[in-house]
């Protein structure tokens, strides 16, 4: 699953590790990427979760 947002709040690469962080204690395994310039961010999990 992927996921798309935009983060208006975002301000620098800091910004921008902070949330790839915050979605990795999450998923270890995700895919992320965020852009400050662009206000944009997305993840891929990468590892099924059990319901």
């Amino acid at each position: 699953m992927t996921l798309h947002l935009t983060v208006p709040s975002m301000a620098c690469s800091a910004c921008a590790e902070t949330i790839a962080k915050a979605v990795r204690s999450i998923d270890a395994a995700a895919q992320v990427t965020a852009d400050p310039k662009t206000k944009r961010c997305g993840a891929s999990g990468g590892t099924p979760r059990s319901h």
